[in-house]
């Protein structure tokens, strides 16, 4: 009894004197989803229906609400920096544009808020939630500056740098060791044909992607296609991503992690004014976004290849003494930050770290000039506009004038008609009613 009245007692100072967590930011990837791009149709093996290409499949969302249930353990139970009913003052959800990335963002808050913790009077009291995206119109993602800063025609000076790369000593000699391959795929697959170009390093992405999703999905190689086949567009596959973020420090790691660094410190030095915008902030993207942030933090080996649900967590810890301090995990495994003593970094070495890195201003580093904000329409509330007001007197102006021409109108017909059915009746009656100047002049 004594032992076990020492162990709470151990277990109750030991959480006075616990760290203290009191932000989490969620960084992953998709889940398992269908092609992007297709083979020829003699190899293709997925449909070719409308918007079926890029789709998570059930798989993926499997995989990412067992994702929300780890987060659910971590942060609700564990660390309780979540309520276990949603709170919307708790967790702000981002995701990019993509179906994909949406509907795996729904389906890991399905883990971490599980039906019967939302409204009871909803079918097995599922719980909706906010689901920030940057859409111009249905099926068009818009330009993601902070989660896809480095799609193709967003950035001109990204992209010069990286055709650039891809003529570079170091992109031509790997290219040269897989020329082979390279030729022998077009010619297997008329790629020449179908491609409008034969298959090389910056177009690897068109033949891989449906090669990577056959694999995982365990579907036959046939037709001349095999296994090695998609281990050797792995490979390359894996030196292009690696190639397109650049080197930690360059201006290409630089520019495709910059704004994203740039938030999470903002949300950071919120946190600790005391004045947070949510406990947990979620941002649902893709391989390349997990490449980018992890490349400008230097912790990008080039043997890692971002897999489905892959997900990056970037934590501020609070300790009993008062100081805090961030920590980097991918998939579970505690990161050591360059410029870092170790996996818990102090908050101001993380901050000496990552600001000289900053780029000042993202758009002047493109070449570009930053789109002008879309104009806010007053409402009533706010005092309606000088033309609007204007406009609107002259229409009711016009209006009052064409009711007023209107009612004399049918006035005068009025009175004329009575007049005629007046006379007429006279008339019948054996009366001539003569018009009141002719009976002037008889008098």
């Amino acid at each position: 009894m004594k032992a076990f009245a020492a162990l709470v007692v151990l277990a109750l100072i030991s959480a006075c004197v616990a760290d203290d967590l009191k932000l989490a930011l969620l960084l992953y990837r998709h889940g398992d989803r269908t092609p992007i791009h297709y083979l020829p149709e003699k190899w293709n093996q997925f449909s070719n229906a409308p918007r079926q290409k890029g789709q998570l499949t059930q798989i993926g969302q499997k995989q990412h609400y067992d994702l929300g249930q780890q987060y659910r353990q971590r942060y609700v139970v564990d660390n309780q920096i979540l309520s276990p009913q949603f709170n919307n003052s708790e967790i702000m959800i981002r995701s990019t544009g993509a179906d994909r990335t949406i509907m795996s963002a729904y389906s890991n808050l399905v883990g971490i808020y599980p039906p019967g913790q939302g409204n009871p009077d909803l079918p097995s009291e599922v719980q909706p939630l906010p689901i920030r995206s940057a859409l111009k119109k249905p099926w068009r993602p818009q330009e993601d500056i902070l989660l896809t800063p480095f799609r193709p025609g967003q950035c001109p000076t990204l992209d010069a740098a990286r055709a650039d790369l891809i003529k570079s000593p170091k992109a031509v000699a790997f290219v040269k060791t897989h020329q082979a391959w390279f030729d022998r795929m077009t010619t297997l697959m008329n790629l020449e044909e179908f491609l409008g170009e034969p298959l090389s390093l910056h177009n690897i992405d068109q033949v891989y992607d449906a090669l990577m999703v056959m694999h995982y999905h365990n579907l036959d190689f046939t037709d001349g296609l095999t296994l090695a086949d998609y281990t050797t567009a792995e490979e390359i596959h894996q030196f292009l991503s690696h190639l397109q973020v650049g080197e930690a420090g360059s201006y290409l790691s630089r520019q495709v992690g910059s704004n994203l660094a740039a938030e999470w410190l903002g949300e950071i030095d919120a946190t600790l004014a005391g004045s947070p915008n949510a406990s947990v902030i979620v941002y649902s993207a893709h391989d390349s976004t997990l490449e980018a942030v992890m490349r400008f933090y230097d912790v990008f080996p080039d043997d890692l290849a971002i897999e489905y649900a892959a997900h990056l967590e970037l934590e501020m810890w609070t300790r009993p003494a008062g100081d805090s301090y961030v920590k980097l995990q991918y998939n579970d495994r505690d990161l050591v930050m360059k410029g870092c003593p170790h996996a818990e970094c102090p908050v101001e070495t993380y901050r000496a770290m990552v600001k000289p890195l900053l780029l000042d201003d993202w758009f002047a580093s493109c070449g570009i000039t930053p789109p002008e904000p879309e104009v806010v329409v007053k409402t009533i509330n706010k005092g309606v506009p000088p033309a609007v007001l204007l406009a609107t007197a002259a229409v009711l102006t016009v209006a009052m004038a064409v009711l007023v021409v209107v009612a004399f109108v049918c006035g005068l017909s009025f009175r004329i008609g009575h007049l005629d059915r007046k006379r007429q009746i006279k008339v019948e009656d054996g009366f001539d009613v003569l018009p009141e100047v002719a009976q002037d002049s008889l008098v």
